[in-house]
């Protein structure tokens, strides 16, 4: 198994490609200048894993040519297999839980397991903050507190919860964009000129033609923040519909 780096000057992300996380991984090297080892999961099950891994490369590649103080920083990526993580009846137990109470995608199931499995501690996971969150999706936020890493303000599971349902699935994982928009998120993205990178970010789960759908979840969550220009005219016509 590769060696997992913890020291507190290095950061263990999970990467997407897309643009929560790719704008964290942006954070830790370009200002924080922390090393970083990147983390993807392949789902064999999604549409878009190509895509992702596909945009993961285009990115690393402007980020070496742009940057190239990042060569030294930018650890290989890991690639774990979904299917290849451990059962957990704790974990898998805890998630339905939270399932029957509201809505909470199936990789957080997983993901959990695969830290616990992995021992992994503190891998930063790139959730945004929603200005009108919907009432019916699990909603991190009651559960955390907030802490300073000496780089920047970091949320974790509250101690108080670590030994409920909810700290069950989170405790292992650190969250540190959780106090911020998507349009925060690009005001600094503008602010800092990393628009030629963030433009290479992936978002779309049901790819048509290696163009985003505009009918999935991610393509219509996109159209409503404002990123309706990065869907093809004519599929933006559908994450208009769909977001009425």
């Amino acid at each position: 198994m590769e060696a997992v780096l913890t020291d507190s000057d290095h950061v263990n992300l999970l990467w997407t490609g897309g643009w929560d996380s790719t704008f964290q991984l942006l954070r830790l090297l370009l200002i924080q200048k922390r090393s970083v080892s990147p983390f993807y999961l392949i789902d064999a099950k999604r549409a878009s894993t190509g895509e992702e891994i596909l945009a993961m490369s285009r990115i690393k590649n402007m980020l070496l040519q742009n940057y190239p103080h990042t060569k030294q920083l930018l650890c290989p990526t890991l690639f774990y297999a979904v299917e290849d993580i451990s059962e957990d009846a704790d974990i898998t137990g805890a998630y339905k839980s939270i399932r029957q109470k509201n809505h909470i995608g199936s990789q957080y199931d997983w993901l959990a397991r695969f830290c616990k499995e992995k021992s992994l501690f503190d891998i930063q996971l790139c959730v945004e903050s929603y200005n009108n969150p919907d009432k019916k999706h699990f909603n991190i936020d009651d559960f955390l507190t907030e802490q300073h890493d000496g780089y920047q303000d970091i949320y974790y599971i509250d101690d108080r919860f670590r030994d409920t349902e909810e700290g069950e699935v989170f405790s292992r994982f650190s969250f540190p964009i959780i106090n911020l928009t998507k349009s925060e998120m690009l005001k600094n993205t503008n602010e800092n000129m990393w628009g030629d990178i963030m433009n290479l970010t992936w978002f779309c789960h049901s790819p048509s033609n290696k163009k985003p759908c505009g009918q999935c979840n991610p393509c219509v969550l996109a159209y409503r923040e404002g990123f309706g220009s990065r869907i093809p005219f004519r599929n933006r016509f559908k994450a208009y519909f769909r977001s009425r």
